[in-house]
């Protein structure tokens, strides 16, 4: 029988909600990694479904449950995640995804942590290490990688690409110190469309750099209540602000000066998160037109501001250019 280590290295934790569903595929991929020194933790948030007695059927010893007396809310079971960790790391996996075996494995080494290693020898630039995933988009019936990136950039660097949309960390494929998602607060409503986003951000401020592991390391399941289809555009303007501050405060902090490029991604941010939705929704037919170049006028406090202008031009002339062709075709008929 597998016995737990007395001090994990990680804790794989897992908040779950009524999807005993997809819950126990979460749970054997955690508990099949190639790996030695961690925990699987599940904080059930006062589940109505069959969560309860699936959980009863593990007899793993490396399985720890935390049962909820009540619904405490989606950000209060991922700080109840966060504060019943035993391990040094953490991972925060989602109910609905899955880990390949070599998960931790290569999360860990990209702290620069060798087999039998513990946290005294983890790399101390390192403010987190991420993977590649495997996204999978249920609507759509389609399978493709995550982006790649390189193995170590500056935490400036990261935070500028997740703003422009060019780097991702999905919080099923990250691994950090549970000491420093702690010193940071955890997991804050500041970040309403993006509670993970906004810890990780806070965490790459408090060291020199970002790690990623090349190999995927996560199948990541997309669907109808993901980020971009549920949304609201406000709350994305609020934690695309709130993203963009965080990354200025680190900055000023950092005794490397701030590149120009740097500093038009923080400006931009904002309004370019709102109108790549925007125009994500209409291609793929959520809303027509018309509401699209609503939404866009709603919300031109924005795009008022001298660098995001352009943002707001190239986006109503993308959802004008796609509504063009149908007008077109409607004509001809």
């Amino acid at each position: 029988m597998k016995t737990t280590p007395e001090s994990p290295l990680v804790t794989i934790a897992i908040p779950t909600y009524n999807r005993c569903g997809t819950l126990g595929a979460a749970i054997d991929s955690a508990l099949a990694q190639a790996f030695d020194r961690f925990e699987v933790l599940v904080c059930d948030n006062a589940s109505t479904d069959g969560t309860a007695a699936l959980l009863a059927g593990y007899a793993d010893p490396r399985l720890r449950v935390v049962s909820q007396p009540r619904n405490i809310g989606l950000v209060g079971n991922w700080n109840a995640c966060l504060a019943q960790a035993r391990g040094d790391f953490l991972l925060v996996l989602s109910d609905d995804d899955r880990l390949v075996p070599t998960a931790l494995q290569d999360l860990t080494a990209a702290f620069g942590l060798a087999p039998g290693q513990g946290l005294q020898d983890a790399d101390d630039s390192v403010a987190f290490a991420y993977g590649r995933c495997e996204v999978e988009h249920l609507d759509r019936g389609s399978l493709a990688l995550s982006a790649d990136a390189p193995a170590r950039e500056p935490a400036l660097e990261f935070q500028v690409g997740v703003l422009l949309g060019t780097r991702i960390s999905y919080p099923s494929a990250t691994l950090m110190r549970c000491a420093d998602a702690r010193a940071c607060g955890g997991y804050d409503l500041r970040f309403p469309a993006a509670i993970d986003t906004g810890l990780v951000f806070q965490i790459a401020s408090l060291r020199a750099c970002v790690a990623f592991a090349p190999r995927p390391t996560t199948r990541y399941t997309m669907h109808a209540a993901n980020f971009t289809s549920s949304i609201a555009l406000p709350a994305l303007a609020a934690t695309m602000t709130e993203l963009a501050a965080v990354a200025r405060l680190g900055a000023s902090r950092s005794a490397v000066p701030v590149p120009a490029h740097a500093r038009r991604a923080l400006d931009r941010a904002p309004s370019k998160a709102v109108a790549d939705v925007i125009c994500e929704r209409q291609c793929h037919g959520a809303i027509g037109a018309t509401v699209a170049l609503r939404a866009l006028w709603e919300l031109r406090a924005l795009f008022l501001p001298r660098p995001a202008w352009a943002v707001g031009t190239r986006a109503a002339a993308k959802i004008l250019l796609r509504a063009w062709p149908r007008r077109t075709a409607g004509a001809i008929a």
